[in-house]
């Protein structure tokens, strides 16, 4: 676009369309000041709703329904919650999130996975957003801190490749010495690739994005992807890769060096330059510093500007249109189709030129089109030239190492690659030079050079290179830092190169990590902290080539070799890096010879000068898998003549199903250490001197892709999206089908082709795993094995949409469901954990366990949720969508709104009257049959709610109670009424909520219609009972999230000669607390260390109690299989638990206290096995506040299953549901041959069972200490959760006798402790809230006389 100072590029958000002022204002978005009140509603609701409302109305209306069924699935696997991230109220963002699952449901995985990784959303959900290098920590902020290692640990887990190797169809690896599966990663590899995820931050605020504030300085940007700042603060050190397919590599493997790149490649064919309008700076390499980095200032700096008239570059970024008089037709990215001629020449200047200049620099940073008619500007336009993808290598050859130092005398210093454009020009004009001042030569601002040319350019001005002190004047050339401006403003040209003495050097630390040590010592200036001696930038390398090799330890004296020195436990030793021939000719290699062996990729042979390399045609050349290009005068021609050097090229066409082809060198670069020891030279993207946005993006490129390709990646996926959409214990063939789609990118089911051909095609994984006779066949359908439970979000849009939920003619209007996720377990973006919903791997108790198999979703058959299913279910389908016999409802008060432009203004009421003239709320039920036969209505309900698997005994029983509410109506209205109630039934029955058929056909028992059901009987609650002695509980309170032993039980003084204090400060760094903030008390039993401990200063109740002898304090070690050292751990000669670095695996191991075994049960739960042994009988009674935990787990028949409530306790029926409760009951008793179906049947049974039992005790239950929890309240004044929960335990206690309980276990969870690097407000909010609910548990306790 053409503005009033001149071009701009303006981008909207992805498929971004203009409003339609007739759709009305639906939505909440925040608004800016200047647009109006944001309740200007045509549908009044709460602006926390409008995320929600948006996922339902679209998904519920979309006419590609198999598109977003894959985005939930996507959805529920790569998941952000609102618990995690926040921004509840802001829609635009979580929209935007969710879109991506959409956009790329057919689509291929990698960009799906690109798009997740650099959401603002997911970086705050997962704590990555702006983490930042150690290096950065150590040098800007004096702190020895690492890089957050949460999103590391979950891509890996819980996106790509999981915990454990998998063959292609999806089983484990099995290691042939244990015996036991093989893992994928370790914490070395979560630690080592957390380093990639460094500096990135979220992008600046622009216009048309929603906005909370006027001004959009002061907004989040939740939509546009994460940014590199220009700063310091991404970790720019070599990163190993994972162990697969038998080896490791390093991130940048077989990537072209740098080094090897011509000469001019801006002028290249295929060179890519980026418009920026009239703005002069750089977006993707590194900015100006401080204020500079503004286009108004660098409008005037020196630039390269292209001729018009001699510049072939001018005319391809112009791209004249000569039907308009050859004005410019600019494009957002110009990629050079053709190379082309450098047009003009000059002497460089220490103020710069800004002028045409392209043959005497060797790359530039933008360049300028100046004013014209052609560019229909009064200001100059802009492109930015972007450098192609490349690596450095970290240790150089020893004579391509020079140095670079920052230009105020007290700076820094560094070593540098002489090859790279790795500093600017500063030539010296006296006789020695040394410690002199040097004066900056430039073309143009920030103009980097390699170390020949900027040599070259001091003697083309009769000057040299030297040691200098200082350079004069150079903030014309750019030579700026931008110390106190911020980590955005921490940029600038801060290098040039000098003749300064300057050598590389490892720093190995015990276990074989090393650092790059820069040693300038005859020089004045200090090295840079980041490559300083102890720094601790560690590294792992490939000792020996492939992590084999040996290397030197300070414990073996650095194996006396004369090159090294110990410092501390490590080893300081100088280095040699020889670049070697890897294939001669004298044996042709193969194609699996060259990638197994070259990791060094190559420039393409096209990118030099014609005639530089030739293609051999000799046979051997012909017939491989691959090209060969050699120099020299001609081509190769007959086998005999093959010869191959350092300057040979491979090509591999199509690697890895990419369309492009892999160049790779014929060389490898090793590091030597003293005689023996050696690595492999790594790659690195980034420069530790002058690192950028582009090279950092590539790096992160390369890392993702390096996910994407790992061999876990295909089985793991496509084995999440079956079980999510087809099946829940897919056969390995299955699995292996879909994964081969994943690898091949095609899937033919005999007359179509699904995909592009290119690995990770999701058109080709979805098409496979809907198109396998495993998903299609069915007889398949009989076996009580295939299927799954399904997931509540699924069933009810589905049910909204069989049945047709709508307004009367349609009317526009938005759905607006409410609070679902407590009420069915399930609710867009309101997941409990990164974990989602349920685990995949949930085993319920019955015949999925039995057979040992899993049903996730089972996992949310729970009292509360089922429920709650019930009660919203038959409310949605009695008075609409609304909040009519609440809490059961489904809907909110704003629902019942009148729709209208004023809010408010009128409120439909809770009708039940069937009268078609009684006003209604405006969302309900359409749908109508064609018949008043109650068996034709039935088979129609059959049809569009079961898929027509409805089995005859339920059949039978809808159709009876059809035709008994018809014949027992007195008005008019019977067959309403009727349909009514077995829409009602139908979604209660075990065929709704699985997939399979609930009855082997061959094996179906006589069709049984019960006449009526007779209500259960409550048991003794209403006998009289003998009061309960001897009454004891275990009350567990889970911290979810991880909170360890050191901040609760901390060592505070007297201790001897000990310095654990001190330890403690110094090791938790910014995570201690303050040892004065803590409260004391004594070690009653005098065998510690110190005599004094503290504890967290927000426990005061907990700290009071143990003043009073009422609590012990046991230190948590963590799970463990046997005692272990760090040595033995890392040596792997001791039993380790599995999965120790997985957040999911090691609650479970914490909730069974046996760690050795993961599939034991909970301790409780064996606790309870013990104990019902013992006594002969079910004595032990357990319950659940939060779901179905591990830790309550027992053996069925031994334990009963765990009854699951919630802070408000047991809720029964509500009216809706109640009308048909004899029959929803009956719906449940027959016998099925589905375990799945025979699960939701067992679940619902159990849940009436104690509603019977449970309810009527609850309910009369009275606490002696008053309704304390609604006195507990959190920072922001609300009520705190937990002590409702504590306050439903004292109840169930206080209701011992009726229930003439002995023996009862309660687990109760808190969540918000996976704190990183908020551990100091997040724990004083977590903390009060435990000790305030805490306080009045312990309260009725002492009152009940039970403490």
């Amino acid at each position: 676009q053409i503005g009033y100072d001149g071009y701009f590029e303006m981008c909207g958000s992805v498929n971004e369309v203009s409003n339609d002022p007739f759709k009305g204002n639906q939505y909440h978005g925040y608004l800016n000041a200047d647009q109006g009140s944001v309740n200007a509603m045509d549908q009044d609701h709460s602006t926390i709703s409008s995320k929600d409302m948006i996922w339902t109305t679209v998904t519920r209306n979309a006419p590609d329904q198999m598109r977003q069924r894959i985005a939930w699935a996507f959805a529920s696997i790569l998941v952000i919650t609102e618990t995690g991230v926040g921004f509840d109220e802001n829609a635009e963002g979580w929209s935007n999130y969710y879109d991506i699952f959409v956009r790329h449901a057919f689509g291929n995985f990698f960009d799906l996975l690109k798009e997740v990784a650099f959401n603002p959303l997911m970086a705050i959900m997962l704590t990555y957003e702006e983490s930042k290098s150690y290096a950065y920590n150590i040098e800007y902020k004096d702190a020895a801190l690492f890089p957050d290692e949460n999103f590391a640990r979950e891509i890996m887990q819980l996106f790509t490749i999981g915990l454990w190797k998998l063959h292609l169809n999806g089983t484990q690896v099995i290691d042939e010495t244990t015996g036991m599966p093989m893992p994928t990663y370790d914490n070395n590899d979560i630690v080592e690739l957390s380093r990639g995820w460094t500096n990135m931050v979220r992008q600046e605020n622009r216009g048309n994005t929603e906005a909370t504030w006027s001004l959009h300085y002061w907004n989040d940007n939740l939509v546009d992807p994460m940014r590199l700042p220009t700063s310091d603060g991404r970790d720019v050190f070599p990163k190993l890769g994972l162990h697969d397919k038998g080896t490791r590599v390093y991130i940048g493997d077989k990537v072209k060096r740098c080094d090897a790149i011509p000469a001019q490649a801006f002028l290249r064919k295929g060179a890519k330059y980026r418009f920026r309008g009239d703005d002069p700076t750089v977006e993707l390499a590194r900015g100006e510093a401080g204020w500079l980095n503004n286009y108004g200032e660098a409008y005037w700096y020196k630039h390269l500007i292209l001729d018009n008239s001699t510049s072939q570059l001018y005319k391809a970024l112009c791209d004249p249109d000569p039907a308009n008089g050859d004005a410019c037709r600019f494009s957002s990215t110009v990629i050079l189709q053709e190379d082309l001629a450098c047009s003009g020449t000059c002497v460089a200047d220490r103020w710069g030129l800004s002028k045409t200049c392209e043959c005497d620099i060797d790359q530039p940073r933008t360049v300028r089109l100046d004013p014209s008619v052609a560019t229909g500007s009064n200001k100059g336009v802009h492109y930015e030239y972007v450098p192609e993808e490349c690596v450095q290598m970290a240790f150089p050859e020893p004579d391509n190492v020079g140095a670079v130092a920052e230009a105020e005398g007290d700076r820094g210093i560094m070593c540098a690659d002489k090859r790279l454009l790795a500093g600017g020009s500063a030539c010296c004009d006296y006789p020695d030079g040394n410690n002199a001042n040097a004066k900056s030569q430039c073309v143009f601002r920030g103009e980097r050079t390699t170390f020949q040319f900027a040599e070259q350019r001091c003697l083309s001005l009769g000057m040299h290179l030297c040691d200098w002190n200082i350079i004069e004047s150079g903030s014309t050339c750019g030579y700026e830092d931008g110390g106190g401006w911020g980590d955005d403003h921490a940029g600038g040209f801060q290098f040039a190169w000098s003749n300064a003495t300057c050598t590389m050097k490892a720093q190995i630390d015990a276990d074989g990590k090393v650092a790059i040590i820069h040693d300038a010592s005859s020089f004045s200036k200090p090295v840079k902290g980041r490559v300083a001696v102890d720094t601790g930038t560690y590294f792992r390398v490939l000792w020996g080539g492939d992590g084999s090799g040996s290397f030197p330890t300070s414990i073996s004296s650095c194996d006396n070799i004369p090159t090294c020195t110990s410092s501390g436990t490590s080893c300081i030793c100088d280095v040699n890096t020889v670049e070697t021939l890897k294939f001669d000719g004298t044996t042709f290699p193969s194609i699996d010879d060259l990638i197994d062996n070259l990791h060094i990729g190559s420039p393409a042979p096209s990118e030099f000068q014609n005639g530089t390399y030739h293609l051999c045609t000799a046979n051997l050349c012909v017939t491989a898998d691959f090209e060969v290009y050699t120099t020299g005068t001609g081509p190769i021609v007959d086998d005999q003549s093959i010869a191959f050097d350092k300057d040979t090229i491979f090509e591999i066409l199509n690697y890895n199903g990419q369309e492009d082809s892999l160049f790779l060198a014929n060389s490898e670069s090793n590091v030597e250490v003293g005689g023996e020891n050696f690595f492999r030279n790594p790659p690195m993207y980034n420069s530790p001197v002058d690192q950028t946005q582009r090279d950092g993006l590539y790096e992160l490129d390369d890392l993702l892709n390096h996910y994407f390709r790992h061999s876990n990646t295909a089985p793991f996926v496509s084995k999440n999206l079956i079980k999510l959409l087809v099946t829940a214990n897919p056969s390995p063939r299955y699995v292996e089908a879909v994964a081969n789609a994943f690898v091949t990118g095609l899937f033919e089911d005999g007359s179509n082709t699904f995909g592009t051909g290119k690995y990770g095609d999701l058109n080709a994984t979805v098409a496979a795993i809907f198109l396998d006779r495993e998903a299609r066949s069915p007889i398949l359908d009989e076996d009580p094995t295939n299927g799954l439970v399904r997931e509540p979000i699924i069933k009810l849009m589905h049910l909204i949409r069989a049945m047709d939920l709508n307004t009367a003619n349609n009317v526009d209007r938005e759905l607006q469901f409410y609070s679902l996720q407590d009420k069915l377990g399930q609710e867009a973006y309101d997941a409990p954990s990164v974990f989602s919903f349920f685990s995949p791997d949930y085993q319920p108790a019955g015949p999925v366990f039995e057979k040992g198999l899993v049903a996730p979703a089972a996992q949310l058959f729970d009292a509360p949720l089922l429920v709650g299913f019930l009660n919203g279910l038959s409310n949605l389908f009695e008075f609409g969508l609304s909040d009519c016999q609440w809490p059961g409802g489904l809907g909110s008060w704003d629902e019942r709104l009148y729709v209208t432009d004023e809010p408010n203004s009128g409120r439909f009421g809770c009708s039940v009257d069937f009268d078609p003239n009684t006003p209604e709320v405006p969302f309900s039920f359409r749908w109508s049959p064609q018949s008043f036969d109650s068996d034709q209505i039935i088979s129609k309900l059959d049809m569009l709610m079961t898929g027509g698997r409805l089995q005859a005994n339920n059949k039978a029983i809808m159709v009876d109670t059809y035709n008994r509410v018809v014949d027992e109506s007195t008005d008019i209205y019977g067959h309403a009424r009727a349909l009514r109630a077995v829409q009602k039934l139908i979604a209660t029955t075990p065929e709704f909520h699985t997939t399979n058929n609930l009855v082997d056909h061959q094996t179906e028992p006589e069709i049984v219609v019960p006449s009526g059901v007779s209500e259960p009987s409550p048991g003794d609650s209403g006998n009289t009972t003998e009061p309960v002695t001897g009454y004891k509980a275990i009350v567990y309170l889970f911290l979810s999230g991880g909170v360890d032993s050191y901040n609760l039980l901390i060592p505070h003084s007297n201790c001897g000669s000990s310095t654990l204090p001190e330890q403690y400060t110094e090791v938790r760094g910014d995570v201690a607390i303050p040892l004065n903030d803590l409260l004391t008390f004594s070690d009653l039993n005098g065998d510690q260390v110190c005599t004094t401990f503290g504890t967290h200063p927000s426990l005061t109740h907990i700290h009071q109690l143990y003043l009073s002898g009422d609590v012990a304090w046991v230190a948590n070690m963590g799970n463990q299989v046997e005692p272990v050292t760090k040595a033995e751990f890392e040596a792997k000669t001791k039993v380790l638990p599995p999965a120790l670095f997985a957040h999911n695996t090691q609650t479970d191991l914490t909730q069974t206290v046996h760690a050795q075994n993961a599939a034991a049960n909970g301790v409780l739960g064996r606790i309870g096995e013990i104990i019902n042994r013992q006594e002969n009988g079910e004595v032990v009674n357990s319950y659940s506040l939060r779901g179905t935990p591990k830790v309550l787990k027992g053996s069925p028949g031994l334990t009963r299953p765990a009854d699951v409530l919630t802070g408000n306790g047991l809720s029964g029926l509500g009216f809706a549901a109640a009308g048909v409760e004899p029959e929803i009951r009956a719906l449940q008793n027959q016998s099925v041959t589905s375990m799945y179906g025979e699960t939701y049947s067992e679940a619902m049974r159990f849940t009436f069972e104690r509603i019977d039992v449970l309810g009527e005790a609850l309910d009369e239950a009275t606490l002696q200490n008053g309704e304390c929890a609604a006195s507990v309240q959190n920072a922001d004044g609300d009520n705190v959760y937990l002590a409702h929960e504590f306050e439903q335990v004292s109840r169930i206690i206080g209701s011992r006798d009726a229930l003439q309980s002995t023996r009862d276990v309660f687990y109760l969870a808190h969540g918000g402790y996976d704190t990183h690097s908020d551990n100091g407000p997040a724990l004083i909010r977590t903390m009060s809230e435990v000790n305030g609910a805490l306080s009045c548990f312990t309260a009725e306790m002492v009152s009940q006389e039970v403490w």
